[in-house]
């Protein structure tokens, strides 16, 4: 299988990053195998503490950011460099989710999402892989539903100002909103004046294109996974049940 790390792993990097790159090699190198199916190491998820949050930490407050996966508030503003954009599709009913798209094209089912019937239902969300300007730490910041237009703008405004994905710095905050049911919070993302280094491009460059990667492996993994869980379905369902082979029991 292809080393999809190995555009971090071979790069000469300056002395001031090479610890802090170490660690993020370290963190996605494959933990377990099962066969040809790699279940790769996933950012930690950034979230949003609301009033009916129950995940977060204790200490937290209705506006603070927070990290399911580290268990910690994490201070406001975050400081990222955008790293790699993705979108997703999910759909949640009273019992839970109850359909996913990992490509935002088609379901978990093997539908195509813009010829489902059930497709209004279902909250388009743009994620984004990211780092700190440090290139010590990844996160994976996830934009939908009041928070989707946010993540949207940041993208239109580094098109618009033509710089490489990676090389400005953005400001991650809240701010709060209201509607009819309520006051909530949503993301604030600063488009800053700060670039990194340009010495630091090339490992922004080597990230993007490890995490591009392993996401195609992964989405290819879990396509592979879902089509021989429905073939098994399949023929399972198709199965002639043949009970000659069954035992007899009249005699006991």
């Amino acid at each position: 299988m292809t080393n999809y790390l190995a555009p971090l792993e071979k790069m000469k990097l300056p002395a001031k990053y090479e610890k802090n790159v170490q660690k993020i090699i370290e963190c996605l190198k494959p933990r377990e195998d099962f066969g040809d199916i790699k279940f790769d190491y996933r950012p930690p998820a950034i979230r949003i503490k609301q009033k009916s949050t129950s995940s977060a930490p204790e200490m937290a407050k209705n506006g603070d950011l927070y990290s399911p996966d580290l268990g910690e508030i994490i201070e406001r503003p975050l400081r990222v460099v955008f790293l790699l954009p993705f979108y997703t599709r999910v759909k949640f009913t009273d019992s839970g989710i109850g359909c996913r798209s990992n490509d935002g094209k088609t379901s978990i089912y093997g539908d195509t999402c813009e010829t489902c019937a059930d497709k209004e239902k279902c909250k388009f969300q743009l994620n984004i892989l990211a780092s700190n300007p440090e290139f010590s730490k990844l996160y994976h910041l996830m934009f939908s539903s009041t928070s989707f237009g946010a993540g949207q703008k940041a993208l239109r405004q580094i098109r618009n100002s033509q710089d490489v994905l990676w090389q400005r710095i953005h400001e991650i905050n809240t701010q709060e909103a209201s509607s009819a049911k309520g006051n909530y919070y949503v993301f604030k993302v600063e488009y800053t004046q700060e670039k990194i280094p340009d010495e630091a491009l090339e490992i922004g460059k080597a990230l993007h294109d490890v995490l591009s990667e392993s996401r195609k492996t992964a989405l290819e993994s879990a396509n592979k996974l879902q089509k021989e869980s429905a073939e098994a379905v399949e023929a399972l369902e198709n199965e002639d049940i043949d009970n000659s082979q069954d035992p007899d029991f009249t005699d006991l």
